[in-house]
C-alpha cells in the first residue's frame, strides 16, 4: 500500500502529467466532436451553395462562350471557302 508521500509522488510526477495530459486532450476532443465540428458544418454547407453556385455561373459562360466560338469557326470556314472558291475562278 502507498503512504502520503508516494501518492503524492505519483500524483505529481510523470504519471499525474500523463494523466493530466490524456484528461485534456480528451477534454479537447470532446470539445472539437461536440460543439466545433457541428458549428462548422452548418456554416460549410453555406459555402457549399455559394461554391456550387458559382460554378454553375461559370459553366453556364463557358457554354455561351463555346457556341460564340462553334460560330466564329464556322464564319471561317465560311470565308476560307469564298477564298478557295475566288482562287479557282482566278486559277481557272
Amino acid at each position: 500500500m502507498l503512504d502520503y508521500n508516494g501518492a503524492m509522488e505519483l500524483a505529481t510526477g510523470a504519471h499525474g502529467a500523463l494523466i493530466i495530459c490524456m484528461l485534456v486532450m480528451f477534454g479537447g476532443y470532446r470539445l472539437l466532436i461536440t460543439h466545433v465540428l457541428p458549428a462548422h458544418k452548418e456554416a460549410l454547407r453555406d459555402v457549399i451553395a455559394q461554391n456550387k453556385e458559382a460554378i454553375q455561373s461559370i459553366l453556364k459562360s463557358h457554354d455561351e462562350d463555346r457556341d460564340m466560338f462553334r460560330e466564329s469557326i464556322k464564319g471561317v470556314e465560311t470565308r476560307l471557302t469564298d477564298v478557295e472558291k475566288t482562287l479557282i475562278k482566278f486559277v481557272s
